[in-house]
């Protein structure tokens, strides 16, 4: 599936999302034909582990190929900032773009405080 179709589709499927990034190759361009597609959701209303699952079986079976995806509430905020900052972004609500500056200041606070334990490990 082209990448645009791809997008499209992604929006469609998703349509009650507040947030959709593709992430990891699709994102970049690097895929392939063996290429898993990672797709990172996320929804004002806590969307349940099984809920979850069963849109990623849908996926796989309507787009023939393993998907890998991911609730942004459910990972730490290391791996989101990732997401967010080198993920295409799909869909962004405003609930989606708050969150991706809490994680923005989130991620610069544990940028900090790095720092510091590096310092004080450094210092002895």
């Amino acid at each position: 599936m082209e990448n645009e179709k791809l997008l499209f589709f992604l929006k469609e499927f998703f349509k009650e999302a507040d947030g959709i990034w593709l992430f990891g190759s699709y994102a970049d361009g690097t895929y392939n034909e063996n290429s898993d597609i990672d797709i990172a959701v996320l929804f004002k209303n806590k969307i349940s582990p099984v809920d979850l699952f069963k849109m990623k079986e849908n996926l796989e079976l309507i787009l023939k190929k393993d998907i890998d995806l991911i609730d942004l509430t459910a990972v730490n905020d290391v791996f989101a900032y990732e997401i967010v900052t080198k993920g295409k972004n799909i869909k962004k609500t405003k609930f989606a773009d708050d969150y991706e500056y809490r994680i923005w200041l989130r991620y610069l606070d544990l940028q900090d405080d790095r720092k510091e334990i590096i310092k004080e490990f450094l210092n002895g």
